[in-house]
């Protein structure tokens, strides 16, 4: 549900666009299973395992953008910022512009609906970035 929420109604992109390695490349937060707390959520990974291991990845690829998805994701890069501000600005992580987005799940609707202007007004900006990512050499 989520990946076709990102696809086609936040992006407006094809299935092989977005599964082309070079477009995009899908990662997670670390290397390993931090388990559920106690509502039954995923726990945040300890912060040794991103940066032994994701910060160092992100930072050997070939890439002209980052898109973070998710609060607890933004908060490990932006340990500082607010997670609303983030959404609603273009960020800055290692030299190269990085877009913040809520999570596209069923569960998030709360947070959309609290925030009505990221699909009427956000998701567009964010959406005209991604397309002049993947087609500009197309």
């Amino acid at each position: 549900m989520s990946g076709k929420t990102l696809k086609h109604d936040w992006y407006e992109i094809s299935e092989e666009d977005f599964y082309n390695k070079d477009n995009f490349f899908i990662g997670a937060l670390a290397h390993c299973y931090p388990g559920k707390d106690k509502n039954g959520f995923d726990r945040q990974p300890p912060k040794c395992c991103f940066k032994k291991w994701i910060e160092k990845e992100l930072k050997i690829l070939d890439n002209e953008i980052y898109i973070i998805i998710g609060a607890k994701a933004a908060k490990v890069f932006f340990p500082n910022d607010s997670f609303d501000e983030l959404v609603f600005k273009n960020n800055i992580w290692n030299d190269k512009l990085t877009i913040v987005l809520p999570h596209p799940s069923p569960l998030n609707k709360k947070w959309l609906k609290d925030h009505p202007w990221f699909l009427e007004k956000r998701i567009l900006e964010v959406r005209k970035i991604i397309k002049d990512c993947i087609y500009k050499e197309k």
